[in-house]
């Protein structure tokens, strides 16, 4: 089984479905010193380094050798600030949606749209 993975940081969701018998065919991730990791523990993956808006769909497929519909799942947590309770705390309320930062779970709904797979998470 096989899996595309976004917001990767140093693997955590691929490992746990690395040990449930899926392979991540591409990882995407915006941290440097992530990525530097996820290559040296993990060579055989596809890394595409950068912010997800950078990459289209179709990249990413490229980079992992599908096409679609054909990965088996879609991980990926999008940072959740803007969704935080912490958030409210800090500033007595969160913006949700209004924040910029939001934008990462549209570009996750983005590549769900495009690529099709049979799950995600």
């Amino acid at each position: 089984m096989s899996a595309i993975s976004l917001y990767t940081g140093i693997g955590g969701l691929d490992f746990g479905f690395e040990a449930a018998g899926f392979e991540t065919r591409v990882a995407v991730e915006y941290d440097p010193i992530a990525c530097s990791t996820v290559r040296r523990n993990r060579p055989e993956w596809a890394v595409l380094e950068g912010d997800i808006h950078g990459f289209s769909s179709e990249e990413i497929l490229r980079q992992a050798n599908f096409k679609v519909g054909e990965a088996d799942v879609l991980i990926g947590g999008p940072p959740c600030q803007p969704f935080s309770k912490s958030g409210y705390w800090a500033s007595g309320d969160a913006r949700r949606l209004d924040d910029p930062r939001a934008d990462t779970l549209m570009a996750y709904l983005r590549v769900l749209r495009d690529t099709q797979p049979r799950a995600f998470l």
